[in-house]
């Protein structure tokens, strides 16, 4: 479940500005604002939002639908690992994935993966909603 006004849910979590950027582990509810942010761009953009969870834990924020390709995009506050994305990998085929988080852009083409800031999404959204979005 994602809200659509950021800062209402902002406010009613009570959580401060400052622990978005903090890196501490045990504030994890920062991750689900990232992760919310993410939906929110997606969605004002027309992209229907798709879930994926696999066996033992796997689960990936969203899978979207642009020009007849899949996109799995996997939305991470820290240096969190890819083993959904690469469970994901192993039983389906996409374009290539896309990792969100606070490093820059980059792109590994051995396993497919571009990582885009999250100060990006706007663009990135914009891109998959008309079919655009290219490496």
């Amino acid at each position: 479940l994602f809200l659509c006004d950021i800062g209402m849910f902002s406010y009613q979590s009570g959580i401060n500005a400052a622990s978005f950027i903090s890196n501490e582990r045990d504030n994890t509810l920062s991750g689900i604002f990232f992760e919310n942010y993410v939906a929110n761009e997606l969605s004002a953009n027309g992209l229907n939002l798709f879930y994926w969870r696999g066996k033992s834990d796997s689960e990936l924020e969203f899978i979207v639908e642009s020009n007849n390709k899949l996109f799995p995009i996997d939305v991470k506050k820290g240096r969190g690992t890819l083993n959904s994305l690469n469970k994901f990998a192993m039983h389906n085929k996409f374009e290539f994935a896309i990792k969100v988080s606070k490093n820059n852009y980059g792109y590994d083409a051995n396993q497919k993966i571009a990582t885009m800031p999250f100060y990006f999404m706007t663009f990135v959204a914009g891109d998959l909603a008309a079919g655009t979005l290219e490496i």
